[in-house]
């Protein structure tokens, strides 16, 4: 049986415009620099675990990049902000980890 993740990569997006901790979030890398805050949701890793009954466990990983632009200020204040954001952003996404999707695991 096949799994998508739009739904989950969706609700990923959409929790994450919801928490206010970034200006502008896409699926998929952006196209054009970014000027504020940006989140990028991507594919990450597949991969297949040990065998079970009747199939294998399958593993895949979203990844949620944060941008910045680069020229806004300092170098190291922009590595100390990245930081603190990402830091808020999983922060928020474990505390609902499921995000609204029945299958995501916690």
């Amino acid at each position: 049986m096949a799994v998508y993740l739009k739904s989950t990569m969706q609700a990923l997006k959409s929790h994450l415009q919801a928490s206010g901790r970034v200006k502008t979030v896409g699926i998929g890398e952006p196209k054009a620099p970014v000027q504020e805050w940006h989140a990028a949701v991507m594919l990450g890793e597949y991969s297949l675990g040990d065998s079970v009954l009747g199939g294998a466990i399958e593993r895949r990983t979203l990844t949620v990049r944060v941008y910045r632009s680069m020229l806004a200020e300092s170098e190291e204040e922009i590595e100390f902000r990245l930081d603190a954001a990402v830091s808020e952003i999983l922060q928020d996404l474990l505390e609902a980890s499921t995000l609204g999707a029945s299958d995501v695991r916690d």
